[in-house]
């Protein structure tokens, strides 16, 4: 089966003993506290947990947990996966799992900024080294791996400036130094890249975005194959890492229609994209799909299709005060800091970087701003920017 149908015979059909019927979406499971008929019955869950078909205690998820969690392990082709509160806290388990005080994790120098002040402000509190690398310039990173290496870790494509790496490449060099690779998947999703199948050890993604799609709940989700699967649901029972019966619900509900979703925004967001590319006030348009993107030739070869998430730099006269006076009298994209829903966003963009700084990245160029296109009618969208652009002097 393709993906899209994996989506559908997976998410609906659910067994009601009572009626002994099948119901299309499943229920609603609310508890903290499972009881055992007897002892053996204990011991059978203690061996083989949630695959024994029974639970030992709600924080670790329920029948509708595991109805989230084994679709996206499909759709990823993983072993294991593990949903959690949160695309922070996901980030923080998969980070979590594989290191120890004295060893040292390598970051892409353009990942989400939580996650680096994750790494930053708690994971160095516990003595475990942070080197920040270029995604672009795979040939100096074998030289940062030291025997205290743990684990690399990096985004497709990276935050706010959408540079693609060489995802096939880094899982090469990972394997070759016996490191685990941890990919953040958010931005394609399973649907457009199965990251396991494709390489990673790890796969997390921030579903609250597209895997919910609809900018009512929060949901992580690692993803784990056969070197990983366990160490990750052993951490993430460390971690006491849960996702609330509700948001469980909301995102099976969003997983349903992620194919239609995805597939119109990715064409919405390409038309616009075009847009920007033409027009004379912008500089650079960030978008993995487009030739001028750095790292395109990535994309291309490696991946199934694009989202909606990109970004593009006014021409180098502008300033931030009035990139921000652009977005403020866009009246189709709100201002706001997610992404993923039905609704376009915009945000004025001024991300860290460790190896050449910001400055040098937006050297010859204006202000960024992110757009994140949603599902409203791509021509709508197109006149509002344009309209923006225009009162720009």
């Amino acid at each position: 089966m393709r993906r899209a149908t994996k989506i559908i015979k997976h998410a609906t059909g659910h067994m009601q003993p009572t009626l002994g019927l099948k119901t299309v979406n499943p229920p609603v499971y609310r508890g903290s506290t499972f009881t055992y008929a007897n002892f053996d019955d204990v011991r059978d869950w203690k061996a083989f947990g949630a695959h024994s078909g029974r639970h030992g205690y709600g924080r670790s998820g329920n029948d509708l947990t595991v109805a989230l969690e084994s679709l996206i392990a499909k759709l990823e082709a993983g072993t294991e996966a593990i949903a959690t509160s949160s695309g922070l806290s996901a980030i923080a388990l998969a980070m979590t799992a594989f290191v120890a005080a004295g060893d040292q994790i390598l970051i892409a120098d353009n990942v989400y900024e939580p996650a680096r002040h994750y790494a930053d402000g708690f994971l160095r509190r516990f003595d475990v080294e942070i080197t920040y690398f270029d995604p672009l310039d795979l040939d100096a990173l074998p030289s940062l791996i030291k025997p205290k290496t743990k684990a690399l870790f990096f985004e497709v494509p990276g935050s706010l400036t959408f540079e693609m790496p060489d995802a096939e490449t880094l899982y090469g060099i990972a394997r070759a130094h016996n490191l685990i690779s941890i990919v953040d998947n958010t931005w394609p999703t399973a649907l457009f890249y199965p990251a396991i199948e494709r390489g990673a050890d790890v796969s997390l993604a921030a579903g609250t975005k597209y895997y919910v799609g609809h900018s009512d709940a929060f949901f992580g989700i690692v993803v784990g194959n056969e070197r990983t699967g366990q160490a990750l649901r052993r951490q993430a029972s460390l971690m006491g890492t849960h996702m609330g019966p509700d948001d469980v619900y909301l995102a099976l509900r969003g997983m349903r229609t992620l194919d239609v979703r995805l597939r119109a925004i990715e064409a919405s967001a390409l038309k616009i994209a075009a847009f920007l590319d033409a027009h004379p006030k912008v500089a650079e348009v960030r978008h993995p799909a487009l030739p001028s993107c750095p790292g395109h030739e990535h994309w291309k070869a490696q991946f199934d299709g694009a989202s909606g998430l990109f970004g593009f730099f006014l021409e180098k006269a502008y300033t931030g005060a009035q990139a921000e006076h652009l977005i403020e009298s866009l009246d189709h994209f709100a201002i706001g800091f997610s992404w993923g829903g039905y609704e376009s966003l915009a945000i004025h963009g001024n991300p860290k970087r460790t190896i050449d700084g910001w400055p040098a990245i937006s050297a010859g160029k204006g202000p960024l701003i992110r757009l994140q296109i949603g599902l409203e009618d791509p021509q709508d969208l197109i006149d509002d920017l344009s309209a923006a652009l225009d009162r720009l002097p």
